[in-house]
């Protein structure tokens, strides 16, 4: 395979990463219209909502498209730009995930009342406490 061909052959799936990109882009915005606007499931309680979740997917959009007109230089400097800071905005969602857990998300412990308990009229609380005790 000769170098010219090599490089047709990335322009050309450079081309095609910038046109999934932006019909991904694009299905992200439909899906939040859908839900948000649509059919009414869901409702946003502030106005940079209407950017973040509208805005935000058709401006990404738009310019993927756009930027297939770019030289091809161009483009692989974006590429690498737009993964790089993908990655990095998930591995700090994965770091705050990991440090921080909401209080919906802790854990109960569970307590098994035996017939014993029941008959002696033992409250919850003790029973809590002699199990930590434990």
């Amino acid at each position: 395979m000769s170098l010219r061909h090599s490089l047709s052959l990335a322009i050309i799936l450079l081309s095609l990463s910038f046109s999934v990109g932006s019909a991904f882009a694009f299905l992200v915005f439909l899906n939040f219209f859908y839900r948000y606007t649509w059919t009414g499931q869901n409702q946003f309680t502030r106005a940079i909502d209407y950017v973040l979740y509208y805005g935000f997917p058709l401006v990404v959009a738009v310019l993927f498209l756009a930027s297939t007109k770019l030289k091809p230089i161009y483009r692989v400097n974006i590429l690498v730009l737009c993964v790089s800071l993908s990655a990095s905005v998930y591995a700090v969602e994965l770091l705050l995930e990991s440090m921080y857990v909401l209080p919906s998300e802790k854990k109960v412990k569970e307590i098994v009342v035996t017939k014993e308990m029941i008959e002696r009229k033992v409250p919850v609380f003790e029973v809590v406490r002699s199990e930590e005790a434990a």
